[in-house]
């Protein structure tokens, strides 16, 4: 797609931002995937498909529910408000 590839150009390394680069990989075509006149380009728009053939569904194991946060009350502005009658 033109919008990516213009990104590719946009993430390279920029001139004050020394730390701040990205390098643009292509995926390769994986040696048991059947599909005629498909090229290592344009591989990546059905890489998520293949991943998710290959899954073994048996195998898919239910994620154990994350714990909950526990969030501390916040304090408001009336906590450190002294009013005219408490001076």
């Amino acid at each position: 797609m033109k919008y990516y590839l213009a990104l590719e150009d946009e993430l390279k390394a920029q001139s004050g931002f020394s730390w701040l680069q990205a390098e643009a990989w292509t995926l390769g075509v994986p040696g048991d995937l059947i599909a005629e006149n498909l090229s290592d380009e344009d591989f990546d728009r059905v890489s998520v498909a293949y991943g998710l053939s290959r899954l073994e569904v048996g195998k898919v194991i239910k994620a154990v529910p994350m714990p909950k946060v526990v969030i501390d009350p916040v304090d408001t502005w009336r906590d450190n408000y002294v009013d005219k009658d408490q001076c």
